[in-house]
């Protein structure tokens, strides 16, 4: 790992967290990355390389990095995978398996062993209701999720960003 200059900036940073999820095994969000086999290319082991990456593709102090909105399930933090985002954009698309277990994306099963459902929007959780079946409760995520996601496409700063929401809307309502 190369960390010439800048190593006090915001962008070494967030080249810091990147590498550290990617293969810091003490790191609290490796398990779900590299523990996952989540890499970052070998050009960016070097910061130099990834901070003038960053500064000529939009990094901006407070975007996160995303190497999944371009590519679905992405494991490869890379130039061609890789853009910055709103931290509303980047949360957007987190899966939250870990907290989940094996229940779809918005459910929950509560005390009752009924199936509630809530999404994130604009920072703020929203209850959708309690359902007697995983299915009904997914079917009423999905849709909410999907609409979520659309609100979001028209705000990115970019044509490309704005389709890889699109294309992430449909693969939601799909359930998958």
């Amino acid at each position: 790992m190369t960390t010439h200059g800048g190593s006090s900036s915001t962008i070494h940073n967030t080249w810091q967290a990147m590498m550290q999820r990617c293969y810091d095994i003490n790191f609290s969000a490796y398990p779900w990355y590299g523990g996952k086999g989540v890499k970052v290319c070998e050009d960016w082991h070097n910061f130099e390389c990834f901070r003038d990456w960053g500064l000529a593709n939009g990094y901006k102090k407070g975007l996160h990095i995303d190497k999944d909105i371009l590519i679905p399930w992405n494991k490869l933090y890379c130039p061609e995978a890789c853009r910055f985002v709103t931290p509303a954009t980047n949360s957007l698309l987190t899966d939250r398996r870990y907290y989940r277990g094996e229940l779809p994306q918005g459910v929950s099963k509560n005390k009752g062993g009924r199936y509630t459902t809530t999404v994130n929007f604009l920072g703020k959780s929203k209850h959708l209701g309690t359902y007697e079946t995983i299915k009904e409760a997914s079917s009423v995520y999905r849709k909410n999720k999907y609409e979520i996601i659309l609100f979001h496409a028209v705000l990115q700063p970019t044509l490309e960003l704005h389709d890889a929401l699109l294309r992430h809307a449909e693969l939601v309502l799909k359930g998958k």
